[in-house]
C-alpha cells in the first residue's frame, strides 16, 4: 500500500479519502525519503523480535504508521514514542492511532528533545531523526541527549537534506519550513555522530536527478488544497523514477549509525 494511505481513514472528504487511499500522502518527497528508513528497518530488525523506537520530530506520525504496518508484516513487536511540538500534527496522529487500534503501541507526546532525559537511560533500541537536524542550530546538543537514551549498540536512523535541496525545492520553501542550514554531506554527518560514539553502518541517497524534477514542480507551484491533490496525481510517477542518485545530484541523504558506549 502507498506510504501514508492509512490517513484516508480520518479524511473528512470522500474525494480526498479516495486520493489518499490510492496514492498515500500527497507530499511527494515523503515517499522518497521514507523508503530507505523502512528498508533499513525491514533488513536489520529481526523477525519475531521486539523493537523500542523513539522518534524526535514525528510530525503527524507518518513514519510511525508505516513502521507499524511493516512490523506487523515482519512479526516484530513495536513499541513507539513520537515527540513533537506541533499540536495539530500530534492530534492527527493520535486520532489515526485510535481508529487503527494502535494507540497502545504508538504513543505521541507534545515535547521537544529536552524531554528525552526523563525517558530513562538505555530505554530505546532505535532513534529516528527524519528531517530534524537541519532545523536545529546546535545538533551536537541533541545528539548528546540522545546518546544515554539508546541502549549500547542502539541504532540512530537519520534523514537530512543535502546541499542540493534548496536550489531544487526553492529558497522560499526552504525558509518556510524552518531550515537553519542548507543541508549535510555524509562526511559532516559522520563527524557529528563520531562525537557520541556513532559508527556509520550504511548510507544512501534519494531524490536524484530525475525525481527531483517532480519535486521542483510540486514544491515551487501554488499549494491550494485542490491544486495539491492534482499535483500529487500528475506527479506520482516520479516516485518510481528515483534511480539516478549520488552525492552530486541527490537532495536527500539517509544514514544509519550504531552508537556504542
Amino acid at each position: 500500500m502507498p506510504i501514508g494511505s492509512a490517513y484516508s481513514r480520518i479524511s473528512g472528504n470522500r474525494l480526498s479519502a479516495l486520493v489518499i487511499r490510492c496514492l498515500g500522502t500527497l507530499d511527494l518527497h515523503t515517499h522518497l525519503r521514507l523508503k530507505p528508513i523502512l528498508g533499513f528497518f525491514r533488513d536489520h530488525v529481526q523477525a519475531g523480535s521486539s523493537c523500542r523506537v523513539l522518534e524526535v520530530g514525528c510530525g503527524d506520525g507518518v513514519n510511525a504508521f508505516e513502521l507499524a504496518r511493516l512490523a506487523r508484516r515482519e512479526g516484530v513487536t513495536l513499541s513507539y514514542l513520537g515527540l513533537d511540538i506541533d499540536p495539530e500534527g500530534l492530534e492527527k496522529a493520535r486520532r489515526l492511532a485510535q481508529v487503527l487500534e494502535l494507540d497502545r503501541d504508538l504513543q505521541f507526546l507534545r515535547s521537544d528533545a529536552s524531554h528525552i532525559a526523563s525517558l530513562g537511560a538505555e530505554a530505546w533500541d532505535m532513534v529516528i531523526l527524519a528531517d530534524v537536524l537541519e532545523h536545529i542550530e546546535a545538533p551536537e546538543a541533541l545528539l548528546r541527549d540522545i546518546r544515554p537514551a539508546l541502549r549500547t549498540g542502539g541504532l540512530c536512523l537519520v534523514s537530512v537534506p543535502t546541499p542540493n535541496y534548496e536550489r531544487v525545492f526553492g529558497s522560499a520553501f526552504h525558509q518556510k519550513i524552518g531550515h537553519v542550514r542548507s543541508g549535510y554531506r555524509i562526511e559532516e554527518l559522520n563527524a557529528l555522530f563520531a562525537e557520541i560514539g556513532g559508527r556509520v553502518i550504511c548510507h544512501s541517497y534519494s531524490t536524484g536527478l530525475i525525481s527531483r524534477l517532480g519535486c521542483a514542480v510540486y514544491y515551487r507551484t501554488p499549494a491550494t488544497r485542490r491544486v495539491t491533490a492534482l499535483k500529487a496525481i500528475l506527479l506520482s510517477p516520479f516516485r518510481v523514477l528515483d534511480f539516478y542518485n549520488g552525492p552530486r545530484v541527490s537532495c536527500s541523504l539517509f544514514a544509519a549509525y550504531c552508537v556504542e558506549r
